[in-house]
């Protein structure tokens, strides 16, 4: 598991979006991107990066930023020979550079990415995370990370106003809301996370509860925790009229979520508040959360 400590940094936004008085900065987790296939939705996604870019937000990458090979798929690439790995390597490379001038404008505002199911291994032994890592100026943060998120102006000696955030590209998913937030509140099971952040099954979707505890100087307090699936920039279903009887049949073929009668999720991701806040009563404080769908 990765572990970083980033602080925010004062932001100077073109656009002012608060939602707390005590928001310290904003976070976005952007994953589930799948760059190249058929159904991105290119304007949506330039508009999603360019809206959190003008309020002055921090993006977190969740995983599956190119649709170039599943786990599945690379297992049969495997046996190719070298010099048509090579040119795949190439390919994806390319792939990589189209999507990075998608997000140039976020150039230096990343926590990190994390890998995901859709990836490329290069012959070099480094993957496609790591190069598009390099383009945006930022840290790859492999399977997992635990990052501790500093508040602007950080509090000294008060180490508990900090939030501590856990992200993974997910796993599972469920054909229900609840059943979407299962894998990530398991993990405030095993882990002291104020959020946990999961992609994967493409469902934008958060769910908050609170934890009881005493603070050092004897006052009873709550302190938030978030579970999210984070969205996705791949179009479940898209309508067109109907092909020719003498086209290729799979021009008339719907995404794997159509051919499973799949629940379609909402196209984005979510925006983050986070800052942080004085216990009452107390000489204490707890990070302050709120969210926007």
């Amino acid at each position: 598991m990765i572990s970083k400590t980033f602080v925010f940094k004062n932001a100077k936004p073109k656009i002012a979006f608060t939602l707390s008085e005590c928001q310290s900065g904003l976070l976005m987790p952007v994953g589930d991107v799948h760059y190249g296939a058929s159904d991105f939705p290119k304007r949506h996604f330039v508009e999603h990066i360019q809206w959190g870019v003008d309020r002055g937000a921090y993006f977190v990458g969740m995983g599956d930023y190119l649709d170039f090979t599943s786990d599945s798929q690379r297992k049969i690439l495997g046996s190719l020979r070298e010099s048509t790995k090579v040119q795949l390597d190439d390919l994806a490379r390319m792939r990589a550079d189209e999507l990075v001038a998608l997000m140039a404008v976020s150039k230096g505002r990343w926590l990190g990415l994390l890998t995901g199911n859709h990836s490329w291994l290069f012959q070099d032994g480094t993957n496609v995370e790591q190069y598009i890592c390099k383009q945006l100026g930022c840290d790859y943060l492999g399977d997992m990370a635990l990052i501790r998120i500093v508040a602007t102006p950080p509090l000294k000696n008060h180490p508990e106003a900090d939030t501590i955030l856990l992200v993974h590209h997910g796993v599972g998913g469920g054909t229900t809301i609840a059943g979407q937030l299962a894998k990530p509140e398991q993990a405030l099971k095993w882990s002291q996370a104020d959020m946990v952040l999961m992609g994967h099954c493409h469902a934008k979707i958060v769910g908050s509860t609170d934890r009881i505890f005493v603070t050092p100087d004897g006052k009873t307090s709550h302190r938030t925790t978030l579970t999210a699936r984070t969205g996705a920039f791949l179009k479940a279903y898209a309508g067109h009229a109907p092909k020719g009887l003498d086209e290729p049949a799979y021009l008339s073929s719907g995404s794997y979520v159509e051919k499973k009668a799949m629940m379609p999720s909402s196209i984005g991701g979510i925006c983050f508040s986070i800052g942080v806040e004085q216990i009452d009563g107390s000489k204490y404080y707890r990070p302050r959360i709120h969210y926007s769908i």
